[in-house]
């Protein structure tokens, strides 16, 4: 959990950045930190929504979206707003999100369709850690040394 919570550590201090560096792209043609936001805040609200209630009351996930899909649609979500409100959206879903993994028990068996890898709510965190890790690599890398161009 502490890694889950990192990305929350992270969001709020990128929050009070200035709208139009939210709003540049991290690399040439790739998104900006605003659609990185509200794509982990899209993933977050169907943990929260679909899988947590599943696997409370020990219901087999029949769904699981097919992920280019859900991230179109996840960015569709967030078009037209502020990238500060994206940010602050995402900073109450993954306290949310965070407060109801506290109550699961980690190696409750969970069957992901399409992921076979994963079979208990530890190794979906471990899922979920290791994509926060990679868009916080990319959003620091583009603080610390702009736009990529390649």
């Amino acid at each position: 959990m502490e890694s889950l919570q990192r990305y929350a550590d992270k969001l709020k201090g990128w929050s009070n950045l200035p709208e139009q560096e939210l709003l540049t792209p991290v690399r040439a043609g790739g998104w900006s930190m605003r659609h990185i936001i509200g794509h982990i805040y899209y993933w977050d609200r169907f943990l929260i929504e679909t899988v947590i209630p599943a696997v409370k009351s020990d219901i087999p996930l029949r769904h699981w979206p097919q992920p280019d899909i859900y991230n179109q649609s996840a960015l569709a979500s967030i078009e037209g707003r502020r990238a500060n409100w994206v940010a602050e959206r995402g900073i109450e879903m993954r306290s949310i999100l965070l407060d109801q993994l506290t109550d699961l028990d980690m190696a409750t068996p969970i069957n992901i369709p399409y992921n076979s890898k994963v079979k208990s709510v530890g190794q979906m965190i471990e899922l979920f850690t290791a994509h926060d890790a990679h868009h916080i690599h990319q959003i620091e890398r583009y603080l610390k040394d702009g736009m990529q161009r390649s």
